[in-house]
């Protein structure tokens, strides 16, 4: 099967150029504080899942020459298709499209890059979708941590309702 969508690979491939500008798109130092610790933390859970589960996706064949065809092909050189699920490339639109006003903006791009994910033959659906459900402890690793935190305390103090200290005497 031949790759007919050509066309979105500029769109997919301008996570490069987001993702590199993103610090002078942070309005604050605590935005861009947040999105190094989200980058940090997505990296942390997810290389991982890459090296564990390795997803492939067969490379398919591009209906052009063009230097839009022949850019892809570069990436495709690049990345070895082992490392699809889930799609590093959406994760980063969502952190940055979190940096865009109106926020409208920030979700529209991070749909764009999830469509071209799929329309370039880059990922599978199920690669996007992981991302989606796997981002939004990803976006505030905080809210996460403190989470988790709340609930080991719960199950480790949910032990101590065992025998009384004077029951030991």
């Amino acid at each position: 099967m031949i790759c007919p969508f050509t066309r979105t690979v500029l769109i997919y491939e301008t996570s490069y150029i987001t993702v590199a500008l993103a610090p002078w798109c942070a309005r604050t130092q605590r935005d861009l504080r947040q999105l190094m610790i989200s980058a940090w933390v997505a990296m942390a859970v997810i290389f991982p899942i890459y090296w564990i589960i390795p997803s492939s996706v067969p490379r398919r064949p591009l209906a052009d020459n063009t230097w839009v065809a022949r850019l892809l092909n570069l990436e495709r050189a690049i990345d070895p298709p082992t490392v699809a699920f889930p799609s590093f490339h959406v994760l980063w639109a969502i952190f940055v499209g979190r940096l865009y006003r109106p926020r409208w903006l920030g979700i529209t791009y991070a749909g764009a890059i999830a469509i071209s994910c799929i329309t370039t033959g880059m990922h599978f659906i199920p690669d996007v979708i992981a991302v989606f459900v796997i981002a939004p402890p990803l976006v505030h690793p905080q809210r996460a941590w403190k989470r988790l935190l709340r609930v080991t305390e719960r199950i480790a103090n949910s032990w101590l309702g065992g025998p009384s200290p004077e029951a030991h005497q």
